[in-house]
């Protein structure tokens, strides 16, 4: 497998942009070590950083911390897209690709915004998320071997109408597991 790296932008066109990884490479890590892998953040958007009041101007003078939110949010969201798009070149289309409103949101995950690919037994993703206001925004990628996502799912239990995992045409029975998307 061969990744390109994404076209490098002129970093006083963007004053937020930061060198990151490159998510494939990093995915490709995060599965070899699951289970166990933590999340590693591609990254990260808020208040504090070097530059946010050129880009949201809300957020440096901490007037209005919802419109700046809503701006690293959407930010991350756009390079999330951007991402999955990249992966989805080397990988296919993820199994899921939405928002936490979604009905089929995978209920293990604690993002905002996820895509997942399925490997075998393990999933990798990228996901946007934040703990709360107070917290930067983030961009993560992100691996689970199917025993861990079994525990995480005990934690947010999916709706009946949702398989085991909390993804839309699961099985009822954990025994199927998970459709291979690689």
């Amino acid at each position: 497998m061969t990744e390109t790296s994404p076209p490098t932008a002129d970093a006083s066109a963007d004053p937020t942009a930061t060198p990151s990884p490159r998510p494939l490479v990093v995915l490709h890590r995060l599965l070899a070590a699951a289970p166990g892998a933590e999340p590693e953040v591609l990254e990260s958007l808020g208040p504090a950083d070097e530059g946010v009041s050129d880009a949201a101007p809300d957020a440096a003078s901490g007037d209005s911390p919802h419109s700046a939110v809503d701006f690293f949010f959407r930010r991350l969201s756009a390079r999330l897209d951007e991402e999955v798009a990249r992966v989805a070149e080397e990988w296919g289309p993820p199994g899921f690709h939405g928002t936490v409103e979604e009905p089929t949101f995978p209920m293990w995950s604690d993002a905002l915004v996820l895509a997942t690919w399925w490997h075998g037994d393990k999933v990798a993703y990228l996901a946007v998320r934040q703990e709360d206001d107070a917290d930067p925004v983030t961009l993560e990628a992100g691996a689970h071997a199917r025993d861990e996502l079994d525990q995480l799912q005990s934690w947010h239990p999916a709706p009946p109408e949702l398989g085991p995992l909390g993804e839309a045409g699961d099985s009822d029975d954990p025994d199927d597991g998970p459709a291979d998307a690689s």
